[in-house]
């Protein structure tokens, strides 16, 4: 349900000073902490706690209490698995946020770095919202992310994006793959001689497709009335599915595609577009859904103007399939954890 979180502290200046010649990496009670001189963006894959300065403001402003902002950013299943194919509750997440802050804070008095505020005082900058639904294989998986392309920004086949990066679909498995796969997979073989949880992860996250919707800034406020992490995880889990279903119907533009026959699309795309147009847009919403290799060889501006086309005639999903579609009700859909296990 919470995936990525990111928080604003201010700390004198001699912890600002100090971090700016404090070594890359530190790892700390199996925690790795990384600490950046620059402010930068980090991508959804980053699984070490990141730690690094407002470099907009930390060189020539202070606030009016005499303190300089840093922020810290880390993904909170991430502390626990290592990956974020299993997502967590609220009370986990809570809990996780926590311990990880109460390390932090621990790391910078046992380094003589200075001594952080206490969590209500960290100033929340950043959560991303996340479900998952498990269609069992990767194909199906891919079947219903190939549907739904018409309503984003295609990136490598398996990431779909909306209003930046702030909002996408994506295939799992290809992620986990490419970012932890390997980093779990030499850990456990470390340590263990193998490589099974690795393996267990690959296997468990095949069929899985994810959403993701990133809250920042301004928008923190207007969603959640508070800045403050800990009155937050108060609030109810229906407030929290609620929203990403906002965001999700969102995404389609405030209605959600619905499931039909070739026959039930083609009437709906000739009425349109006409017969000829018609025929060559179910066409091509067939290959879209099971004809990849064929896909990549029509120029991206058609393929671009047929996905509009597909979405402005409501027939973006389903056509043919019996998928059920990813929503918060739907029986696919991951439910949140509150068992822990040590991470790395």
């Amino acid at each position: 349900m919470v995936d990525t979180i990111k928080f604003k502290i201010y700390v004198e200046e001699h912890t600002l000073n100090s971090l700016q010649l404090t070594s890359d990496v530190q790892k700390y009670n199996q925690q790795v902490l990384t600490f950046f001189k620059y402010s930068l963006q980090l991508p959804s894959w980053y699984r070490s706690v990141a730690i690094f300065p407002d470099q907009f403001h930390s060189s020539y402003y202070k606030s009016g209490l005499d303190k300089y902002p840093i922020f810290v950013e880390f993904s909170v299943p991430k502390r626990i698995f290592n990956t974020n194919i299993i997502p967590i509750n609220l009370s986990l997440t809570k809990s996780t946020v926590e311990s990880t802050v109460a390390y932090i804070r621990q790391y910078f008095i046992d380094n003589k770095l200075g001594i952080l505020p206490p969590l209500h005082e960290w100033i929340l900058q950043r959560i991303d919202l996340c479900a998952m639904w498990d269609y069992k294989t990767y194909d199906d998986a891919l079947s219903v992310f190939n549907s739904i392309v018409p309503f984003g920004r295609l990136v490598k086949n398996t990431s779909l994006y909306q209003n930046g990066l702030s909002r996408k679909f994506y295939l799992k498995q290809p992620e986990f793959m490419a970012h932890d796969y390997h980093d779990i997979a030499v850990y456990e073989h470390t340590h263990n001689g193998d490589t099974q949880l690795a393996d267990k992860y690959r296997q468990q996250c095949a069929g899985y497709l994810r959403f993701e919707e990133a809250i920042s800034g301004a928008k923190i406020v207007s969603r959640f009335g508070t800045t403050n992490f800990i009155k937050l995880m108060n609030y109810d889990p229906d407030f929290f599915n609620n929203l990403i279903n906002t965001y999700i119907l969102a995404f389609f533009g405030g209605k959600l595609p619905m499931n039909m026959t070739d026959a039930e699309a083609l009437k709906i795309l000739m009425d349109k577009y006409g017969y000829d147009e018609g025929i060559k847009l179910l066409k091509y919403q067939e290959m879209r859904q099971s004809m990849k290799q064929l896909l990549a060889q029509i120029p991206r501006l058609s393929r671009y103007r047929w996905n509009k086309k597909l979405k402005d005639a409501g027939v973006g999903f389903g056509v043919n399939t019996k998928i059920e579609f990813p929503t918060i009700k739907s029986k696919y859909l991951v439910i949140p954890t509150n068992i822990s296990t040590c991470g790395l």
